[in-house]
């Protein structure tokens, strides 16, 4: 499969994108200890942040709406 931005990438100068393709992983049958407490981590960081407020008023979230 083959995918270009080559249309807008001129108007977003300083974005970069990267990927990795990764083979032959398979999902853990059980969470690993401390898996919920960094994930209930990350979410709380996300609601002191964000908390309250529109998602079209969040900068990186305009950046986005305006590349598509």
């Amino acid at each position: 499969m083959r995918c270009s931005i080559a249309e807008i990438a001129g108007e977003f100068p300083e974005t970069r994108i990267a990927f990795v393709l990764a083979e032959g992983l398979a999902l853990a049958s059980v969470r690993p200890a401390g898996l919920d407490t960094a994930i209930g981590a990350a979410e709380a960081r996300c609601r002191e942040r964000y908390g309250g407020r529109e998602l079209a008023s969040i900068p990186e979230i305009q950046d986005w709406r305006s590349a598509y």
